[in-house]
């Protein structure tokens, strides 16, 4: 199987990048949940459309400086349910707000996939993941229907400008 690849409109893109910019009352970084439909999962090169974006509330982040945000278990469940209600993989979006090719934090490694294998427990027949955005590009790592590891996506974000981002 070749790297996965992701498409989303560059609104959505947009509309991901202007909602994590949000100021926070007491979080360093906003965030958010992408889903989307695995569209041939069978294939050399699965293809996942991202379609929606549903930002995070307030009263959901948990006061922790010892990370840029924390979420609480409403946040995770609500986004599990989104899965659910629309047989949909989830995508746990956050941002770093820098140039470049983003890289997962230490912290990120080590936290958020245990918050990704949740989406898998309740929508085992999608693909599911983290994706991350800087300034100017993105990054996202995905768990294929049925595969053990994570795979890292070539990303496509349609519009004008068409921009590849490959894995």
């Amino acid at each position: 199987m070749n790297s996965p690849q992701i498409r989303l409109t560059r609104k959505l893109y947009h509309e991901m990048q202007s909602d994590l910019r949000r100021q926070h009352p007491f979080v360093g970084e906003r965030v958010g949940f992408a889903y989307g439909r695995l569209a041939n999962a069978e294939s050399a090169w699965p293809l996942i459309f991202l379609t929606r974006y549903v930002r995070l509330e307030d009263e959901r982040y948990l006061a922790d400086l010892r990370v840029g945000a924390r979420i609480d278990g409403v946040a995770i469940q609500a986004a599990m349910q989104g899965a659910i209600d629309h047989d949909e993989g989830c995508f746990h979006v956050h941002l770093h707000a820098w140039p470049g090719r983003p890289q997962f934090s230490p912290t990120d490694l080590a936290e958020l996939p245990r918050v990704a294998r949740s989406f898998r427990n309740v929508g085992p027949t999608q693909a599911h993941g983290l994706f991350l955005l800087s300034d100017d590009s993105a990054y996202a790592d995905i768990w294929m229907p049925g595969k053990k590891d994570l795979m890292s996506a070539r990303i496509n974000i349609v519009g004008f400008p068409m921009t590849i981002i490959e894995a």
